[in-house]
């Protein structure tokens, strides 16, 4: 299995929970739990494929996510498993690395048949509302009445190569010298 994003950045990590699997992690960035430093939108380098992989909160941090999408087709077996949870709802952070919010549709708009993928199942957990600062007066004052989430998840297989690509190189748009 790969982890796309597996350094300990926020004190955490998911590498125990899979004792008896063969487990790769990889990271823009050298630290704990990283056997590779890559780039998750190409990852450059990786050259075993996988069965299984999974990401925790790292898409919202991806300036192009279906560009990811389209390079972790190229390391997964067709078949294989892709669990990726990100963020509907959460506060700004590690900007400017800060690209993305995720509702369980939008999974379908990164894992398709353009990538090489199928949705097998995307939702929500951990219900929160959203309160803003200053709620005086119209639509705002009864934000709190409507729920959001604070995770959202989705579970994606592999069903063949991808059919479009992007030429597009992510670093020649913006600055993805990674510091935190």
């Amino acid at each position: 299995m790969i982890e796309i994003g597996s350094r300990a950045r926020s004190g955490n990590t998911y590498r125990h929970f899979f004792p008896d699997c063969r487990y790769f992690g990889i990271d823009v960035s050298a630290g704990p739990n990283v056997d590779f430093v890559t780039d998750a939108h190409t990852m450059e380098g990786v050259t075993e494929t996988f069965d299984f992989a999974f990401s925790i909160s790292v898409f919202e941090h991806l300036m192009m996510p279906w560009v990811a999408a389209h390079a972790l087709n190229r390391v997964l077996n067709v078949g294989g498993l892709a669990f990726i949870q990100s963020h509907p709802a959460w506060p700004l952070h590690e900007v400017p690395w800060d690209f993305f919010r995720f509702s369980k549709e939008s999974w379908s708009s990164i894992f398709n048949k353009f990538t090489g993928f199928e949705v097998l199942d995307a939702g929500y957990a951990l219900e929160a509302a959203i309160v803003p600062a200053n709620m005086e007066s119209g639509p705002l004052q009864t934000f709190d009445e409507h729920p959001t989430f604070l995770l959202s998840a989705c579970l994606a297989r592999k069903v063949g190569p991808p059919t479009a690509d992007w030429a597009a190189d992510p670093a020649t748009i913006y600055n993805l010298n990674y510091s935190h």
